[in-house]
């Protein structure tokens, strides 16, 4: 799944100054959220400013420390961990294997 988001085209809200909206869920770490569609953004932030990229780009957007988190109102939501954990211990987590 994370290779489909890397070259996948997702939308996040584009807020009116050059910023990510970050959420601090406090134990459960920082968040910023991204859709696989307009529909999906819009049923999530209503009528808003979008912008769209690839999976890839748009975590380049993303500070150190932030998780992304791709249709989090449906029920095939998808965590994107890349810049909280390094790639390894996220290919261990989703193929069910702890660190050695």
């Amino acid at each position: 799944m994370i290779d489909v988001f890397a070259t996948a085209t997702v939308f996040a809200r584009r807020l009116r100054r050059t910023a990510l909206l970050v959420t601090e869920l406090g134990d459960r770490g920082r968040w910023t959220v991204v859709f696989s569609s307009l529909e999906r953004l819009a049923m999530h932030a209503g009528e808003c400013d979008s912008l769209s990229t690839t999976g890839d780009d748009f975590m380049e957007l993303v500070p150190e420390g932030v998780a992304a988190m791709l249709d989090p109102d449906d029920e095939h939501r998808f965590p994107v961990f890349s810049k909280v954990l390094p790639v390894d211990s996220v290919a261990r987590m989703w193929a069910g294997k702890s660190r050695d």
